[in-house]
């Protein structure tokens, strides 16, 4: 425990950079480094120390496919990495789609540079219960036992707060019984058909993965609710801030970035299978679930709360 402290401490001290003069440019006229805003919670529940450790993987990917050097840092909500691109303290940034939505309603310059694909364009949420369980609507679950897996997506936990919210409770903890962490989707997944859990929820390709892996005990639960669809983390720039040129480079050598397996092997560190060039209708659908899921009344810098603390 110690030792474990002792490093946390030492990789939070190393992780701290200084600050890069807004002017500083190579000898193309690009900025160096591309300061890269990831947004916090993109990293529910994995330490500060933890992110900086991976960040690296993130700088040697831009390197190798653009040519440029990356600063990348994880940290703050939806708007302050918006209030950042305005006031030209980053270049890009790193947003869940919905939270594009929130930013570009405030800050119309903030536009979408291509999308971050794990696998499908759109992400839903599933609610899970037994096959046999009598439940119809989601309020039957006021009182039960649910779970929320560690390192949730936020359209998960978005949707979850959603519905109990719409049953009279803003806070899940209130709603539920208990609301636990469980370490990953299919250990939540288990708990449910053994009954130690009544309910969980997990994403589309947690629920797909299961489906593949253990067949009979997938056939044994069923989707109480299902979630609308979430348009997928998208990479943002502010417009006029950096020159066509040096935006196509960056999207061109990330969007290449998953054709040969040293990209496809760093991508897996962050759960993704590539970048792609924005879609048509992205902008409409990220519209579309700001109905659903409208901005928070008082953006803060501090990260949300985690559903399944307990």
């Amino acid at each position: 425990m110690k030792l474990s402290l002792a490093l946390t401490a030492l990789l939070a001290a190393t992780s701290v950079t200084l600050p890069v003069p807004r002017g500083a440019a190579n000898e193309k006229g690009e900025p160096d480094p591309v300061r890269i805003g990831m947004v916090q919670t993109l990293f529910a529940d994995v330490p500060t120390p933890l992110v900086n450790l991976v960040t690296p993987t993130f700088k040697s990917l831009m390197k190798d496919f653009t040519g440029l050097n990356g600063d990348p840092n994880a940290g703050g909500d939806a708007f302050e990495i918006g209030k950042k691109l305005m006031d030209d303290r980053l270049h890009i940034g790193v947003l869940h789609g919905v939270e594009f939505a929130w930013v570009a309603q405030k800050y119309p310059d903030i536009k979408p540079l291509m999308i971050a694909v794990s696998k499908y364009h759109s992400l839903k949420a599933h609610v899970i219960v037994k096959g046999d369980c009598p439940c119809a609507e989601f309020a039957e679950l006021k009182g039960k036992d649910f779970a929320v897996p560690f390192r949730a997506r936020e359209h998960l936990r978005l949707y979850v707060e959603k519905n109990c919210n719409v049953c009279g409770q803003c806070d899940p903890k209130s709603f539920f019984n208990q609301v636990t962490k469980s370490p990953n989707a299919e250990s939540a997944l288990d708990d449910v058909l053994t009954g130690k859990l009544f309910a969980t929820v997990v994403d589309t390709l947690a629920w797909e993965n299961y489906a593949e892996v253990k067949p009979g005990c997938y056939k044994r639960l069923k989707t109480l609710k299902e979630s609308e669809p979430f348009p997928t983390a998208v990479v943002v720039y502010r417009q006029g801030a950096l020159s066509d040129k040096t935006l196509e480079k960056f999207r061109k050598g990330m969007i290449n970035a998953n054709k040969n397996e040293r990209g496809r092997d760093l991508m897996t560190l962050w759960k993704l299978t590539g970048f792609e060039a924005v879609p048509a209708d992205y902008v409409a659908k990220c519209a579309d679930i700001m109905k659903a899921y409208p901005p928070p009344i008082q953006a803060t810098t501090v990260s949300r709360p985690v559903v399944g603390d307990r």
